[in-house]
């Protein structure tokens, strides 16, 4: 090999070696700061943990502390489960599902019961014993209770969790659908995909698999991972939001449909096989007149909600007598249970349980 072509192939080894450190010099460095914003950072990054009513809880940190731990892992056809953790306020099983250990003392003749919806059902903000379904097992012996509720889920995801669940043969004696606040915020978002059915992980496996299947190696494999890492070190890989149900009521009303359909086609399921199914319109910050006063939250996300809540109740009142409820005024008053636009206290959790249980 001539002199001159060795110097090119050495200068290609150094371009190939110093690209690779300096992708490894960043992989690293945006792992370094999300853990110390994990250590440092106490609180959720949002503050929820030292607002009034839980800056007297000592434990609100460690809570959230654990809940940002969690990792969610693919799980067939409903998208995302969290993959088992333990932790002192926090744990899932070996089903992805979240625990409890108050209520479990059940009658002989207690009929199995499945909470179904997002992180209000899951437990977002809150200990396992502050959880909806705990605190529901802690007020009757009449019903073991599973906590099928996951983060980010919407109805059709709660919906295809009960088809997998029938496939098993695992159906619950009664199934509790709680939705409301994940369908109208990513129905309403045309960022999250222009259909009905998207999810909240819908834009990033949409750009995943399309690079997969149209780019080439070298840029699947290398200008990929690079670029994520960039925008995981700046924290640019938020969505754009893009609502559209306060000014669009053909939109609203669909979103609203969306959902009711989704519930109706879970008590086909559930009733054809001689079970009970029970749905209710949950609480959330833009709807009825809770005290909100002490929180900063965005308005336009906020007005999403009453267009699509109105169209349901109207659903309910057609079509969904005595098993359909709507439970929106639930926080309504001075009290403060509020922690962000969906989620809540363990106190304002307990109505919501009591509130189920008077309905049964």
């Amino acid at each position: 090999m001539g002199r001159a072509a060795k110097i090119v192939a050495l200068n290609i080894c150094v371009f190939i070696g110093l690209f690779f450190a300096i992708m490894l010099i960043v992989s690293v460095s945006a792992d370094l700061v999300r853990i110390a914003k994990s250590v440092v950072g106490a609180g959720d990054s949002r503050g929820r943990d030292e607002l009034p009513m839980l800056a007297m809880d000592a434990n609100a940190p460690r809570v959230f502390a654990e809940q940002r731990d969690t990792v969610s892992v693919y799980a067939p056809i409903v998208g995302w489960r969290k993959a088992p953790f333990r932790g002192e306020f926090v744990n899932i099983d070996e089903n992805g599902l979240r625990t409890h250990t108050i209520g479990l003392d059940n009658s002989p003749s207690a009929k199995s019961i499945g909470f179904f919806g997002g992180s209000t059902v899951w437990g977002t903000g809150v200990a396992d014993n502050g959880t909806i379904p705990a605190l529901f097992d802690s007020i009757t012996n009449d019903y073991a209770v599973t906590n099928f509720g996951e983060r980010g889920w919407r109805s059709r995801q709660s919906l295809a969790e009960l088809v997998n669940l029938y496939n098993q043969g695992k159906l619950p004696d009664v199934v509790v659908f709680y939705s409301g606040a994940n369908d109208v915020a990513i129905g309403c978002d045309l960022a999250f995909g222009p259909g009905y059915n998207e999810t909240h992980e819908s834009p990033y496996l949409r750009e995943l698999i399309g690079n997969r299947e149209s780019s080439s190696y070298l840029y699947r494999n290398f200008v990929v991972p690079a670029w994520d890492t960039f925008q995981r070190l700046t924290k640019r890989q938020k969505v754009a939001s893009d609502r559209r149900c306060d000014v669009d009521p053909e939109r609203a009303h669909n979103v609203a449909l969306t959902m009711f359909r989704n519930w109706q086609l879970a008590k086909l399921i559930t009733e054809s096989n001689g079970k009970k199914f029970y749905a209710f319109l949950q609480p959330v910050a833009g709807v009825g007149k809770p005290n909100i006063s002490y929180l900063k939250l965005d308005q336009n996300a906020l007005d999403q909600y009453p267009p699509v809540y109105q169209s349901v109740r109207s659903l309910i009142a057609a079509e969904g007598g005595g098993w359909a409820f709507d439970i929106s005024d639930a926080f309504d008053g001075s009290n403060q249970y509020y922690i962000d636009p969906l989620h809540v206290t363990d106190e304002g959790n307990a109505i919501i349980a009591k509130r189920i249980l008077d309905r049964l």
